[in-house]
Formats: structure tokens, sequence, C-alpha cells
């Protein structure tokens, strides 16, 4: 493979690339529903969950043969007035999801969480779909994330939010920019990013912030924890890695373009993909490069692990809104096209580890749900998740 090209955007390149990014947020106020998003998908229990532009959560059962099986779908129907981008009128309009759904709550109890664009998180109880709904007040892009019996979730306006199951409020803590990432929580603390340029650590039970770190760009992407480690990447070009403990900078590593996504943890390796096109390989411990893997897009979606195999997808660039979906020896450093889309891969994508199956979640105007074998590429089924 020859060695990648070497990208170096501008102002102007980058800030049309952030504005694309963005396009598909600012519509929603105005508009009945994004004609984009990101919705990843997630499993439970044999049924595949995923959110959709219609302002829906939909449930897919057979998600591992060749006629998956609508099992049930669940419409959020809010009336809200403005949210991030104000237009000044009243809506009562379904609004869309962005954010992977989650899981959590006792067995027999357990319900699904997911925030809305509309600023609303709802859990529906997956037993009889009833549903409850509290409202942050803004806009909610990332995603709701359950841990230590809790509900950890940022809006637009940089609350980030700390509920318990039944959706009653804990704490409130306060950023100074919009909140897009999704958070993680480990050992008792909870580490969230936001676009004030600021990893923030947060005690989980007091809601008290134990440390910050701050970058020279918003931090938009979801961090990752390993090693007594966070790893983040930010829109000032680089990738950091920050000591869990005490909030200080361990390495840093530059490439030519905003990180936007969550990196992979592997083998003491750091696997994270970059708007510059490129996926990066990074030792952990020392930032040091290994190797690099460059697509045909921009990567928005995290690398995800299949056996010994890593899935990366790529994103659109420059007009092109086709996708592609890439499968890597991590061993050999040998990767190959998996699968084309006629769309742009921006969601998360879900590994079912167990069958071997990655899905995909395009972003086609209508959004298309994708279920590909990892040994082959083979395509078990899609289906329009906007019908």
């Amino acid at each position: 493979m020859s060695p990648p090209k070497k990208r170096e955007p501008g102002i102007g390149r980058k800030l049309l690339i952030f504005l694309c990014l963005s396009s598909v947020l600012l519509i929603v106020a105005c508009t009945r529903a994004p004609t984009t998003g990101w919705s990843g998908p997630t499993m439970n229990d044999g049924v595949l969950y995923v959110g959709s532009i219609e302002g829906k959560v939909i449930a897919l059962s057979n998600v591992t043969g060749t006629s998956p099986v609508l099992k049930w779908e669940k419409e959020f129907e809010s009336k809200t007035s403005g949210g991030l981008f104000a237009c000044g009128a009243s809506l009562s309009t379904p609004m869309s999801t962005y954010g992977i759904p989650a899981i959590g709550g006792a067995p027999g109890e357990e319900k699904l969480y997911v925030g809305g664009y509309d600023g609303k998180v709802y859990a529906i109880r997956l037993d009889d779909r009833t549903m409850s709904d509290y409202d942050t007040g803004s806009a909610i892009v990332g995603s709701p994330i359950v841990a230590s019996g809790m509900v950890f979730v940022g809006n637009s306006d940089g609350e980030f939010y700390c509920l318990d199951l039944q959706l009653g409020k804990r704490w409130v803590f306060e950023t100074g920019g919009k909140i897009w990432s999704t958070a993680r929580v480990h050992d008792g603390t909870v580490y969230i990013g936001s676009a004030d340029h600021k990893l923030y650590a947060i005690d989980i039970e007091s809601g008290v912030e134990r440390w910050h770190f701050e970058a020279k760009g918003a931090i938009l992407s979801d961090p990752l924890v390993a090693n007594g480690t966070v790893y983040v990447g930010a829109c000032d070009d680089y990738f950091y890695a920050i000591d869990a403990a005490t909030g200080s900078e361990k390495w840093s590593f530059k490439a030519n373009n905003w990180f936007w996504t969550k990196a992979l943890f592997y083998h003491d390796e750091i696997w994270v993909g970059s708007l510059d096109h490129n996926l990066y390989v990074l030792d952990a411990n020392t930032g040091v490069k290994k190797w690099v893997f460059e697509t045909e897009g921009m990567v928005q979606s995290p690398p995800v692990l299949v056996g010994d195999k890593i899935i990366v997808a790529s994103g659109a660039d420059k007009g092109d809104q086709r996708g592609k979906l890439y499968k890597i020896d991590p061993v050999a450093r040998i990767a190959g096209e998996l699968k084309s889309f006629e769309a742009p891969v921006l969601a998360p994508l879900y590994a079912d580890t167990v069958n071997g199956i990655i899905f995909v979640h395009a972003q086609n105007g209508t959004h298309t749900l994708y279920a590909i074998k990892v040994d082959d590429g083979t395509q078990l089924w899609q289906r329009d998740t906007s019908d």
C-alpha cells in the first residue's frame, strides 16, 4: 500500500467540513425532521433497536437471518419551540434521534433510553412499550448511557444530566459549550467532552468536578477509557492521552484534520479515525504512530472489533456521497474493502460478534439499515428505516 497522501486543509476547508457535519442539526429547528442523521443501532436479546429520521425507535427481530421482522416501533410526538437553533415557531412534530439507544434496568423491568433532538430523554419499557420522558430543555445529539443505575446525557445548552432509571433528576453539571458527544463511566467517574474545548471528569455520585483538561478546539468525540488513561480527539487536529486520575496530558498526536469519533483500544494500540480520511494506529503508551490506513472518505464512525478483524467505515467527501466498509487484519496490517454503499456512513456500527455480522445505518436521505457478514461481505438484508 502506498503511503497516505498528506492533507493540509486550510481554515476555509475546515469550516466547510464543520458546516457540512452540522447542517443535519441546523435544519431541524425550521423543518419537520432532518434529512440526515447518525443514529447507530444496538442489540439486546436478539432484538435490534435503532432510531429513525422520522422520530421513531424501531425494534427488529430475526436480524441474523435474511428476513428481519418488525417487532414494534414507537414514535416520539413532541411540541417544541426552537431548541438548539430557534425559529420562533412552535412545532408539533415527530423529532428525530441521533444517538444510540441505551438499555438498562432490573431483569423484567428493562427500559430503552433514547435522547431526542427535541431535548427529551425517553424511557420505553421493553415489556409493554409504555413511555415516560424527561425534558432537558435543549437538543440532545449524543447518546444516553446507563451505568451504575443511572442515566447520563448531555444537551446542546452545555448541560450534563445525571438521572435515575425512572428519569428523576439527580444532578446537573454545567459546561461552557454544546455537548454533542457521549459520556464514558469508569471507576466512579464520568468523562464528557464539550465544545468549550474541555474534557471533564465528574464524580458520578455528587456531580462535582474532579478535574478538567483543556484542548485547543472543541471536543465533540467520545472519550475512551483504558489502562488508567482517557483517550479523546478534538477539533484542533490533536488526539490526546490524559491521565484518568489527575487530568494531566500523557501525550498527544497531530493529524491533518479533526477527530470526530471514538477510538478503539486493541493490544496496547489505539485505532482512531480522522476527518483527514485516515485511520491511525498509535502506541497506547507513547502516542507513536505505528501504521496508517487511508480510506476514501472522512472517518466519523468508530472502528469496531469482530473476532480478530477490525472493521471501519468511511463517510462522504467533496460531494461524493458513497460510503465504504473496510476489513482490516490488525496483525498483518492488511486492509480491504468489505462493502460499498450509495450513502455515507456516519452512524456508529453495531458488531454482532457471536454471529459475525455488522449492522450499518447508512445516511442516504431515507436511511437504510444493512446487515453484512464480516467473513465475506455478504449482505443478509437491508431495510429502509424511514418507512
